[in-house]
């Protein structure tokens, strides 16, 4: 059925040249948009996901699986079979259960439509083309995970297909060891998830923050929002970046700055009253503060990811983030090379902590349970930008990100995935590695899932 174009369930297969290969969903990140695929599977269903992976296992093809397109890393692109699930975007809301049933293709943007009548919320990112299958299996982190938990932690039961084309349910009840795996193990190593269905949260108010401080107040600014962040309520979700742009490392210089931004579902009193160390006359050059509604909340804070080509390392920040990390930090983003990319550059620190801190690392296969922030260190650049130019950005990246390392945890964000990792084994997944290799001897022991940094068959490597 694949080779006459048909899938079972009413999916097609295109071909370069034919009409349906360019309507897949493109990958955000254009350092990997020209990675064109043999021909794309564009499925509508469990049969058709399961001839499109026979086939391409059949042929020792390789192929990749796309929800929204947006890895980092460019796993979800490949010069093989492309199995595109977008359209596995049906949505069910249960009321009753305050549940909802998402197919792996539904973005964060149809989810938070669907749940609005019933006044339902779940912790999502920003960014509202991110499809549910990406966020989900592999953490998930926002603005209310300190109250609600990451994303992986809402899931009350997924649908998997395997290598062998059996459509599994696991749930706390069924299958709890590839359930298991699923909140926080990432895609692609053990099957095809088709649908998740999800714990859902009232939507109350929210009271919106957005701080701009010149980069000379880095060091206090910085230190203040750790401490805040770690005495915070639940209810209060924070990213603070240091940040430039420009063509030069002149213009980079003269725009670097730090930016707070942030919701608290609480009143406007509430949050000011938690802020004060930072909203001091003499401190911030810009402050906005809003009471809103949730909804008004998730429009304003949508972002897309970064534009055009970019790269992005991560850490784990325990502790604190201390001053001498905080200089570096200083000195390198004056140091940025630049490129055409209006983006920049920027170190971000994103808030755990709270709900997040409270599961136990083994609970689920996410294990940075004891991080305080996820640091974050990217660079931009287009792709008029001239070699010199974007490698330039990567070497500064790199730098940047070995001279941290006396003062972060050597562990990483598996939802911001590396290619640069050499022990991403223990960096993603610590001590729960051996685990999730041991439910892929169960469910995949063939290895038909594979890509650079797949779950693979054998034991944690360092």
């Amino acid at each position: 059925m694949v080779q006459s174009g048909r899938l079972p369930d009413g999916g097609r297969v295109f071909r370069p040249g034919e009409p349906g290969y360019d309507s897949t969903r493109p990958v955000s990140n254009q350092r990997y948009a020209g990675v064109l695929p043999h021909a794309v599977a564009a499925c509508r269903g469990a049969g058709d996901i399961a001839a499109a992976v026979a086939w391409a296992r059949d042929r020792d093809l390789p192929f990749a699986l796309r929800s929204g397109g947006h890895s980092y890393a460019g796993y979800s692109s490949t010069t093989g079979l492309l199995i595109d699930l977008s359209r596995l975007n049906d949505i069910s809301v249960d009321p009753a259960a305050d549940e909802v049933t998402v197919g792996t293709g539904v973005t964060q943007a149809e989810l938070h439509q669907a749940l609005r009548p019933y006044g339902r919320t779940f912790p999502s990112g920003r960014c509202p083309t991110v499809a549910l299958g990406g966020l989900v299996l592999g953490g998930g982190i926002g603005f209310a995970s300190r109250k609600f938990g990451l994303a992986c932690d809402s899931l009350v039961r997924t649908d998997l297909v395997t290598a062998g084309g059996e459509v599994l349910t696991c749930s706390a009840e069924r299958h709890n060891d590839l359930f298991w795996a699923c909140r926080g193990g990432a895609g692609g190593s053990f099957g095809v998830n088709t649908s998740f269905t999800l714990r859902t949260q009232a939507a109350t108010p929210v009271t919106l923050f957005e701080l701009d401080w010149p980069l000379r107040d880095a060091r206090f600014v910085l230190a203040a929002v750790q401490e805040i962040t770690r005495d915070a309520p639940d209810e209060f979700g924070i990213r603070a970046d240091v940040e430039t742009s420009g063509s030069c490392p002149e213009e980079a210089a003269e725009r670097a700055s730090v930016r707070a931004i942030g919701q608290f579902l609480g009143s406007r009193r509430e949050l000011e009253r938690l802020l004060a160390p930072v909203l001091t006359p003499s401190a911030g050059r810009r402050c906005r503060i809003r009471e809103c509604d949730y909804w008004e909340a998730v429009e304003s804070f949508g972002e897309q990811p970064p534009v055009f080509e970019f790269a992005v390392r991560s850490r784990m920040v325990t502790g604190s983030l201390p001053a001498e990390a905080v200089d570096i930090l200083v000195t390198e983003i004056t140091r940025w090379p630049g490129s055409q990319n209006e983006d920049g550059a920027c170190a971000a620190l994103f808030a755990l902590g709270g709900a997040v801190g409270r599961v136990a690392p083994d609970a689920t296969a996410f294990v940075h349970r004891d991080a305080a922030f996820i640091l974050a260190l990217e660079t931009n650049w287009t792709a008029a930008d001239p070699m010199p130019v974007s490698q330039a950005g990567l070497d500064w990246l790199d730098r940047l990100y070995a001279q941290l390392a006396p003062y972060t945890a050597d562990a990483a964000y598996q939802n911001f995935p590396d290619p640069q990792l050499k022990n991403w084994r223990t960096a993603y997944y610590g001590s729960n590695y051996d685990r999730l290799a041991a439910v892929k001897r169960t469910y995949d022991p063939a290895n038909v899932f594979k890509f650079e940094q797949s779950i693979d068959c054998g034991q944690a490597k360092s």
